[in-house]
Formats: C-alpha cells, structure tokens, sequence
C-alpha cells in the first residue's frame, strides 16, 4: 500500500481495484504542478479514485488538470472517479458540461 501526504492535506493509497487520492483545499494555478506530480506517482495502469470532499476552490487550471487525467485513464482502459464533489463543484461541472464526462460517486 502507498501511501504519500503532501501539504498535509492530500495523499494517496493503493487498494486493490484502484489508486485513492484525496486532495483537499484549493486546486488553483499554484497547485497543479504538484497535483499533477500526485497523479504521476500513482501510476498509470489503473483506475484512480479522488477523494475532493475537501476541496474548497477549484478554477480552470484544477479543472484542466482533472480533464487531462481523465482522457489519460480513459486512453488506458481506466477511470478516474470524482468522489464527494461539493455542490459548488458538482456546479461548475455542469456549467462547463463535464458533469456527463467525469465518474461521479456521491457520498
């Protein structure tokens, strides 16, 4: 199991079915390369859960960030799956139409 804690706020673990990364606060410009580096670290060749229950802010680079690893896991045969969205989240993807795109699972 890995597992990895970055800015006390974020990490990640491997199950056996798929990579769960949380990631809480802000995914803004200033957060993407390191969000990024998270989503490198977790490998590629298997579906990845994120955990943005805690999220508090997300903008277009967070947005963007998402969008590019989900076409990446698709590409692959995996998936990456939005779990607990906020309702601000769940919002700014259905005014971007990317509701339909991303795996939702709700709380």
């Amino acid at each position: 199991m890995l597992t990895e804690d970055i800015d006390n706020s974020d990490s990640a673990h491997r199950s056996n079915q798929a990579t769960v990364l949380t990631i809480a606060g802000d995914v803004d410009c200033n957060r993407t390369r390191e969000l990024s580096s998270l989503f490198a670290e977790s490998g590629d060749d298997h579906s990845v859960v994120v955990d943005v229950s805690g999220v508090t802010f997300i903008d277009s680079s967070g947005l963007r960030l998402f969008l590019d690893e989900h076409r990446r896991r698709d590409e692959r045969g995996h998936r990456l799956v939005l779990r607990s969205p906020s309702s601000a989240m769940l919002r700014l993807l259905e005014l971007t139409k990317l509701a339909d795109v991303f795996a939702i699972e709700r709380a």
